[in-house]
C-alpha cells in the first residue's frame, strides 16, 4: 500500500472519465473504477444525477431536467420544477500515483492509504480548485454547487465521516459541497437509498 499523493502543485487533472450506469466500463484503469466508463460528458451527469436524487430525499427537492453542459464549467446544469438552476461541477478524489500503476495492469492489490487528515487535506484542494475555477461562471446560476465523488478502496463511510469533521473551506463562487462514495449494498436505504453515500461539505462563504 502507498501514500497518496500530495497534489498541491499539480495542475487539475481530477474530472471523471465517465458514467454510473449502462455505458461499457472503461478498459486498463484498474482502480478506484466505479465511476468510470466509457464515454466521458455522461459521467458528470452520473455523478450528479446521485446528487439530485440525495437532494430530492434529504430535502424534497423536485427537478425539471438535468443535462450536460458543453460550456463548462460548472459541468451539469440541473433545473428545478421552479426554475432554479444550479450548476454542478464534478471533481474526483483519487490518488493518481497509485491509479498510474494500476492502468494496463491486473491483479494488483497496492492500494493508497488514506487517513481522516489525508482525505480533508484533498478534500480542501479540490474544492478550493473548483471555487476558484467557477469564478467567471457563477453569474450564470442561482447556485452553484461542487460534488466530489471517489472509489478509493479505503476511505470508508467512517474514514469520510471522520474526515469531513475536520474541514471547514473558505469559499466565495459556490454555495455547496458535498462528497460522494460509491455503491455498496449495505448502506442504510433509509439514508442512502441508492446505497451511495453523500455527505455535506462545510463552507464558509467570504
Amino acid at each position: 500500500m502507498s501514500e497518496p499523493e500530495d497534489q498541491d502543485q499539480k495542475q487539475d487533472s481530477s474530472e471523471p472519465a465517465a458514467i454510473i450506469g449502462e455505458a461499457k466500463k472503461e478498459e486498463g484503469r484498474g482502480y478506484a473504477d466505479y465511476w468510470h466508463y466509457s464515454d466521458g460528458p455522461i459521467a458528470e451527469v452520473g455523478v450528479a444525477n446521485i446528487l439530485a436524487d440525495h437532494l430530492t430525499h434529504t430535502e424534497g427537492r423536485s427537478w425539471k431536467s438535468l443535462e450536460s453542459l458543453k460550456d463548462d464549467p460548472p459541468d451539469v446544469l440541473l433545473v428545478s420544477t421552479s426554475l432554479h438552476r444550479v450548476g454542478v461541477e464534478v471533481t474526483e478524489l483519487v490518488d493518481q500515483k497509485t491509479l498510474e500503476r494500476h492502468l494496463g495492469a491486473s491483479g494488483l492489490k497496492d492500494w493508497a492509504v488514506w487517513t481522516s487528515d489525508t482525505v480533508a487535506h484533498r478534500i480542501v484542494q479540490l474544492i478550493e480548485q473548483k471555487d476558484r475555477k467557477l469564478a467567471a461562471r457563477t453569474g450564470q446560476f442561482d447556485e452553484v454547487f461542487v460534488a466530489v465523488f471517489t472509489d478509493e478502496p479505503m476511505i470508508t463511510v467512517e474514514l469520510a465521516q471522520q474526515a469531513l469533521l475536520n474541514v471547514s473551506i473558505s469559499v466565495a463562487n459556490i454555495q455547496r459541497a458535498f462528497l460522494i462514495l460509491s455503491y455498496h449494498p449495505e448502506f442504510n436505504k433509509n439514508q442512502f437509498p441508492q446505497g451511495i453515500p453523500v455527505f455535506s461539505v462545510q463552507l464558509r462563504r467570504v
